[in-house]
């Protein structure tokens, strides 16, 4: 039986016992036995009784018809619902990785090492600059280095033992006008004691200004890294005439600083890739024929007499100076037989041309030669007759 059912059978039993008692006492078969008074009070509290029975059903069935509602439009997710919040969590602490550091720059490349520099320039030590002239103060940051650059001059990055600068070329030297070591991956020729020339070294391949000097730390003399600014190496320039250096050049500029042994020994690698000449003999020729052969050139009519070249069949003198160029000098007289034969590399002062060569003061170096003296003096240029200059 349902709720509201009950509540249905419940009231009418009520108002129907209302209803029978009161016809009851109406028609007078009910006597109490007690007074008026008592009477009164005894139907009041029947009636107080039933009344209660009747609001007790009534509410009942409000009560538990409303309740039953209720579930039911619960079950049925028809009333709202009251979102449940979860209590915030504690802040969790996550640690943060260290900042990247700042990257330090890479330097240049072709980084020059442990190059001995020295101080020139400036009140000490008045000099003009060789490329505008103009007097070389204590205040430029500047370098000179032992080439003359064509064109717009790169600029150099110098580190010292104090320091770093970037710095303009103002200048060439030290020592040497034509010694681009950079480009061959070896080193300044003037650390082999002897400069191009023939003078005594203090072993520099780079000068530094006062300023620039002061920045990276020497005083005087000291030994630093440099490299090209923002740029590789620029090439060193080819004389006019040719598309690029001849190998036996190329071969010829890694002997470099060779060093024979007194009396002219030593030299029998020399000997052995010229295919000519003995140990302890004068050995320019030896030398020069030697890295020709090495770079495939026929040596028809050479031997280890320097004059040999202005004779052979394989070679062609001729008028204008090539880099590369086999150059052949006299001594004691023109007419003679005595000489001397080396790689032109170009012009030096005047009146004298640098020649790249061996037995040059006892090893292989670039030399400054004149092209005209007392003892000594310049025969021509010739060059291999099976691979003529390259004109550009």
């Amino acid at each position: 039986m349902s709720d509201r059912t009950r509540t249905a059978i419940v009231s009418f039993l009520v108002i129907f016992g209302y209803l029978v008692f009161g016809y009851l006492l109406l028609t007078g078969w009910i006597k109490p036995d007690v007074s008026g008074d008592v009477a009164l009070t005894l139907t009041g509290g029947v009636f107080g009784v039933l009344t209660a029975g009747f609001c007790w059903a009534l509410g009942y069935e409000l009560g538990s018809s409303a309740g039953s509602r209720a579930k039911d439009a619960l079950i049925a997710g028809q009333l709202p619902q009251v979102p449940v919040v979860p209590a915030p969590s504690p802040p969790v602490s996550v640690p943060q990785p260290p900042p990247a550091p700042k990257p330090i720059p890479e330097p240049a490349t072709d980084r020059q090492t442990g190059i001995t520099a020295t101080e020139f320039g400036g009140a000490s030590d008045p000099n003009t600059s060789a490329y505008d002239n103009h007097v070389i103060n204590d205040t430029e940051l500047g370098v000179a280095l032992p080439y003359r650059f064509p064109g717009t001059r790169p600029r150099v990055h110098v580190w010292g033992p104090k320091g770093d600068a970037v710095c303009d070329i103002v200048d060439v030297g030290p020592w040497n006008t034509h010694d681009p070591y950079w480009q061959t991956g070896g080193r300044p020729q003037a650390e082999t004691g002897t400069d191009m020339g023939g003078r005594h070294t203090n072993l520099a391949g780079i000068d530094l200004t006062p300023a620039a000097a002061r920045a990276v730390g020497i005083d005087g003399k000291g030994s630093v890294d440099w490299a090209f600014e923002g740029l590789s190496a620029p090439a060193a320039t080819v004389p006019a005439g040719v598309a690029s250096e001849p190998p036996w050049l190329t071969l010829a500029r890694a002997e470099i600083g060779f060093h024979e042994l007194p009396d002219n020994h030593g030299i029998q690698k020399y000997v052995d890739l010229a295919g000519y000449g003995a140990d302890g003999e004068p050995w320019c020729a030896i030398f020069a024929g030697a890295m020709l052969r090495k770079a495939g050139i026929t040596l028809t009519g050479i031997n280890a007499m320097a004059r040999s070249f202005t004779t052979s069949p394989a070679f062609t003198k001729i008028d204008t100076p090539r880099l590369g160029a086999i150059a052949v000098f006299w001594r004691g007289s023109p007419s003679g037989t005595e000489g001397h034969v080396g790689f032109y590399v170009g012009d030096a002062a005047t009146g004298r041309i640098n020649v790249l060569g061996g037995n040059e003061n006892d090893q292989v170096m670039i030399e400054s030669i004149p092209i005209s003296g007392s003892t000594m003096g310049l025969l021509g240029y010739w060059w291999p007759a099976s691979t003529e200059p390259k004109v550009i």
